[in-house]
């Protein structure tokens, strides 16, 4: 098992072994670099995400990420098997943006830039290949699911991101469960599929960070470009600014449960 765990003040990513949940299969290239400048655009104010908004990519846009969570009601519901019903009941999700579809999500750009206080970028597309043909799920999440494989890579190719980041990739949950007609439990297992790469963008970690696959996913977690600067902010001409003082600031990459 493996992971990435960077930690303020040093000019390079290091492996660590047995980090305890962490999924394996991280493959690196690349060292810290130094600072780069970010060019300022007049572009509109950004958009401020108080919930989940869904997204296909992100282009030459900016976004501030709020944090805390919202409820779903609707999870749990199963349609479509004769004889089972679902354990329904709510759950809750963070704010941020999803993308629950088959193609993945890239994210590209000089200009775009995502301001995380709190909040997440996530695609959680998955599917249930136990499911017959014409059935469908609700997850506790709110995403509807099917017995059809959709996969998709979540890419960062560009642009400029601060804060606590935290970029996800798979399901979260991992089996949804029905009754059959005789009230006995059955389990279906939930999956995802797809990489989650990171090739290029420029990364200060103010506040701890992650990056994460969820062990229901089958796909690879790459860290092959950036410029990170881990524990300082971004300064007011886009370049590194002011240290972060007193706080311990760490880039967790891998994934887990």
């Amino acid at each position: 098992m493996h992971g990435v765990c960077v930690y303020k003040g040093l000019t390079a990513m290091r492996l660590i072994d047995n980090m305890s949940g962490f999924k394996g299969r991280l493959l690196l290239s690349t060292a810290l670099t130094a600072a780069v400048f970010i060019p300022v655009s007049a572009m509109a104010d950004p958009t401020v995400v108080d919930g989940k908004q869904t997204v296909n990519g992100i282009i030459q846009e900016r976004y501030v990420l709020n944090g805390g969570k919202k409820t779903e009601t609707t999870g749990g519901v199963i349609n479509g098997i004769d004889g089972v019903t679902g354990v329904t009941g709510s759950g809750e999700f963070e704010n941020g943006l999803y993308q629950s579809s088959s193609g993945g999500l890239s994210i590209q750009g000089s200009d775009t830039r995502i301001d995380f206080n709190g909040g997440v970028i996530w695609d959680y597309s998955a599917y249930i290949p136990s499911f017959p043909e014409g059935a469908s799920g609700t997850l506790y999440s709110g995403e509807t699911v099917y017995p059809t494989q959709i996969t998709g890579d979540l890419t960062v190719n560009n642009g400029t991101f601060t804060g606590a980041i935290d970029i996800r990739k798979g399901s979260e949950q991992s089996v949804l469960k029905g009754l059959d007609k005789d009230g006995k439990e059955i389990k279906y297992d939930v999956k995802s599929m797809g990489d989650l790469s990171v090739s290029g963008g420029t990364f200060f970690f103010s506040k701890v960070s992650q990056f994460k696959m969820y062990d229901t996913n089958e796909g690879t977690l790459y860290m092959t470009g950036g410029d990170w600067f881990v524990g300082y902010d971004i300064g007011s001409d886009g370049k590194k600014g002011a240290a972060i003082s007193g706080v311990v600031t760490t880039v967790d990459a891998g994934g887990g449960q």
